[in-house]
């Protein structure tokens, strides 16, 4: 009678001695779904997460590139200062008085 009811209602029937199995079985049941709900919550975050990772990397590359272009500025700057110092050593140096008054008093 209890496979009857259970196959065509789709109702178990519980007496008090199966109850606490019954009960467990749900609770674990429910436990399940909320759990296969939060992964999936998880799995959307992750997702959302790798899509920004993934711009938080071309954005290092990029600032990556910015610093070596200016690295490289900052080089052929420092070439053409060696450039002019080398040259202005072939310069005679005019005595101290001279050069305060063709360009002032300079502190440095």
């Amino acid at each position: 009678l209890s496979d009857e009811i259970r196959q065509k209602y789709n109702i178990s029937i519980t007496s008090p001695s199966t109850l606490p199995v019954t009960l467990s079985g749900l609770l674990m049941g429910f436990r399940t779904v909320a759990i296969e709900k939060r992964s999936s919550e998880v799995w959307q975050v992750l997702g959302a997460v790798k899509t920004q990772f993934s711009k938080f990397g071309d954005l290092l590359e990029a600032t990556k590139k910015k610093l070596q272009e200016s690295a490289n500025k900052i080089d052929a700057a420092a070439t053409t200062s060696r450039q002019i110092e080398r040259r202005l050593k072939e310069v005679e140096s005019l005595p101290a008085s001279e050069s305060t008054k063709l360009i002032g008093d300079v502190d440095v």
